[in-house]
């Protein structure tokens, strides 16, 4: 993938053909994650981003996360943080899920 067209999409200006691209790029193989995670270190480089991540791996170098749960912050703080809280952040990680 060009670095060029993943600029592109972050910035909202990416054709509809281009997104599509990205789309199948990023489903097609696990190690393009870490390209796209470099792409999106350097086009956030000295910005505030709020980014919303299905993929726990996407936000893990954020400098600050936010846990919701039914639309309240329920956890905040660094990986690290969170990892060494075992909270919910940790059971969604690690997939340690406790059986209620």
């Amino acid at each position: 993938m060009e670095k060029e067209t993943l600029y592109k999409f972050f910035d909202g200006k990416a054709s509809r053909e281009e997104k599509e691209a990205v789309r199948i790029w990023l489903e097609s193989s696990p190690e393009n994650e870490q390209e796209l995670q470099k792409a999106i270190r350097e086009l956030t480089k000295g910005k505030t981003i709020l980014m919303i991540a299905h993929r726990l791996s996407t936000v893990r170098n954020s400098d600050c996360i936010m846990v919701l749960e039914q639309g309240h912050i329920i956890e905040r703080g660094s990986h690290d943080k969170l990892i060494k809280e075992k909270g919910k952040y940790y059971q969604l990680y690690t997939g340690a899920f406790e059986l209620e």
